[in-house]
């Protein structure tokens, strides 16, 4: 079985140097990287979906709207949002939009293991254009997907 090789794309809004560890650290993981212009990003001007996206928030000058929009924009990406320890009352409706999230800094253990759920998650989301019939027929009698008794577990 070929293993799938993922990008996983970066966005920094933090300083250079946060950068740099942050960089540094998902290279000695072996991750792909795709450094994403946090300026483009930020307006919207990006346009990626269904992306890993490792967002690393600034240390202070949080703009919380402006970055769940952002967020918002980018259509079935997975978020990993990295945070600093003073900005958990702050970054709520960030989190709220996020896939996951850790606390910077964190060691190589914990950043492999999110990034490695994303993943999976990632690479396991239903494809809605692969759906047989049998299946369809099965949903449209709300039997699965839509019942109450599927979603009340």
């Amino acid at each position: 079985m070929q293993r799938t090789i993922h990008t996983i794309k970066l966005v920094c809004l933090a300083s250079e140097g946060y950068q740099k560890s942050v960089v540094c650290l998902l290279q000695q993981l072996g991750k792909t990287l795709s450094l994403i212009d946090s300026k483009c990003w930020l307006e919207g001007e990006f346009k990626c979906t269904d992306a890993i996206i490792i967002l690393v928030l600034p240390e202070k000058n949080l703009m919380v709207d402006k970055i769940v929009k952002a967020m918002l924009a980018t259509l079935n990406s997975r978020y990993l949002v990295i945070f600093f320890p003073l900005l958990t009352d702050e970054i709520s409706p960030i989190l709220n939009a996020c896939s996951d999230c850790c606390r910077w800094p964190c060691d190589s253990f914990e950043l492999a293991f999110r990034l490695d759920r994303l993943l999976s998650k990632h690479s396991t989301s239903l494809d809605l254009n692969k759906i047989d019939m049998e299946t369809v027929a099965w949903k449209n009698l709300n039997l699965i997907g839509q019942s109450s008794v599927f979603l009340d577990t």
